[in-house]
């Protein structure tokens, strides 16, 4: 009894001098005399509440109301001190431009490519603060109130720095409604945004909070998780709005810039906090999946794109320019591409597996090209013009491919094999269009005169058809020249003047003069 004697007397002072404190109206920390002395009181009674005396229900009650009383105002301390310097932190912004306005001077990050940066968000000596704070409230048993505490002051300095940086909350719906060039910019916007919170805000709280809850790693994991999480999800949810916003075409190139940069900062983002990774890789799979889907939509897109009226000059079709130049520009994102697929078909991160995945999906877009490029062949009527058509059209393809990273993924076998059916296209056009020279000259009710109808009639049906380029319309020349000139030669030196009737109309010479005037190139060629 004499010993619980000396305890109510000790709990008794320090009553006295902890309600004293925590009664003020001024912040205890204020002054580094009472901030001292508070501590020292607290420790006092830790100690107090730590020795074994005999049960008094009272006494304990008594010990805890009191202990509870000044956790509670270390709390409000703890805030206090966190939330006084929250002005003073960091700005991470894209440039150290004087706003015009009148505020407390804030040191700015150098250029955003120095990642290695580091800010320190408060003072060394309020650190120190916050950090015998913390210890006295850990060893007090309050240490989710002192987790609380700290997180809900640093989210706020998290999400006003976002906000600094220009991060604007848009929801699903405002996303989707945005007119795309608008939307882009946000993306642009966004990629910057992500890669500055992600190698400079992330790690900096993670510094902070390791360097206040020192000693305390389970507080400090607890403390980082709570403050980082709505932030995180709160910029995470901009890219997966996007990537449920719609599965056009032309959003595809930015579906990838998101998740390259989800992907890139995923490292930093885990090292940060285990739910902000969590999190990034849950958005990195939903962007990957939208990809997925575009890519599908495109192979579908076209090959059920609609026949329409056949181009005038069979020259190559608006879809194979677009599709061609479009796979050009993804190909320029070909990791983040075998990636996206190599996932679908559980190739993970084995690099022939990625490849092969995304040449199967050209693959197949280049087969739903040719097939909605047949089906149009078929509209045109005059003889020869559908091979034509499709010779400009897979020689295009070749021209095109050729400096292309879409090359490399299809295969020099692909490559061999479309030059080969350009070839035979070619081949079928000259014979549809003039193999019938030496049947008009030789078959049945043929002759000069037949020959010369003839010959002037495909000229003109001819005259204002297309080559894709220089090189293909040279190759169409000579060749139809030569199938034409050839029979008409024949049969010259054959007949007698008597045959044919009067002199003919065209020479040999000028025959093939009238034929290599044939075909305009496309203007500019491939493109």
């Amino acid at each position: 009894m004499a010993e619980n004697d000396g305890i109510k007397r000790s709990i008794r002072a320090l009553d006295r001098q902890i309600s004293r404190l925590a009664a003020s109206d001024r912040w205890i920390w204020a002054s580094a005399d009472d901030s001292m002395a508070f501590l020292d009181a607290v420790d006092s009674l830790l100690s107090l509440m730590a020795a074994s005396f005999e049960e008094d229900k009272t006494l304990v009650d008594r010990a805890e109301e009191l202990l509870q009383r000044a956790m509670l105002r270390l709390r409000d301390e703890f805030r206090a001190l966190l939330d006084s310097h929250g002005g003073a932190a960091a700005d991470p912004s894209f440039s150290g431009e004087d706003s015009g306005e009148e505020e407390e001077e804030i040191p700015t990050a150098p250029p955003v490519s120095d990642y290695n940066l580091v800010v320190d968000a408060l003072p060394a000596g309020t650190i120190a603060d916050l950090r015998d704070i913390a210890r006295r409230m850990a060893v007090g048993g309050f240490q989710k109130e002192l987790a609380q505490a700290y997180s809900l002051s640093r989210r706020e300095f998290l999400e006003e720095s976002l906000a600094r940086l220009g991060h604007r909350r848009l929801t699903p719906a405002e996303v989707n409604s945005t007119p795309w060039p608008e939307l882009e910019e946000e993306i642009y916007r966004w990629v910057v945004i992500a890669r500055v919170a992600a190698k400079i805000l992330f790690p900096s709280e993670r510094r902070l909070c390791e360097r206040v809850f020192a000693g305390l790693p389970a507080a400090a994991e607890v403390a980082m998780a709570e403050l980082s999480r709505g932030p995180a999800m709160d910029l995470l949810a901009f890219a997966d709005a996007v990537a449920v916003a719609g599965k056009a075409p032309e959003k595809l190139f930015r579906l990838l810039d998101l998740f390259a940069a989800v992907r890139d900062l995923l490292p930093d983002l885990e090292q940060s906090a285990a739910v902000i990774g969590f999190e990034a890789t849950a958005t990195r799979g939903r962007l990957a999946a939208a990809i997925r889907a575009v890519l599908a939509l495109l192979e579908n897109l076209t090959r059920r794109d609609p026949a329409r009226a056949p181009l005038p000059g069979a020259g190559p079709h608006p879809i194979t320019r677009y599709l061609l130049n479009y796979l050009h520009t993804a190909c320029e994102y070909r990791r983040e591409l075998e990636e996206v697929m190599a996932e679908e078909d559980g190739g993970g991160m084995d690099p022939e597996a990625r490849s092969s995945s995304l040449a199967v999906r050209l693959a197949w877009t280049m087969d739903a090209l040719q097939e909605n490029l047949e089906a149009k062949a078929a509209a045109y009527e005059a003889p020869g013009q559908s091979f034509l058509f499709l010779a400009n059209n897979g020689w295009y393809t070749i021209q095109k491919l050729r400096e292309s990273e879409v090359r490399a993924l299809l295969g020099e076998d692909w490559l061999r094999r479309q030059s080969l059916r350009v070839r035979q296209w070619r081949a079928g056009y000259v014979k549809a269009s003039w193999g019938k020279a030496a049947e008009v000259l030789h078959g049945a009710g043929g002759g000069l005169r037949r020959f010369e109808d003839w010959f002037e009639e495909r000229c003109r049906e001819q005259r204002g058809w297309a080559a894709a380029d220089g090189q293909l319309r040279m190759e169409l020349r000579r060749a139809a020249a030569q199938a034409v000139v050839t029979a008409y030669r024949r049969f010259l030196d054959k007949a007698v003047p008597e045959e044919l009737g009067k002199a003919a109309k065209f020479s040999p010479e000028r025959v093939e003069a009238c034929i290599l005037e044939l075909f305009q190139e496309t203007p500019g060629g491939p493109r």
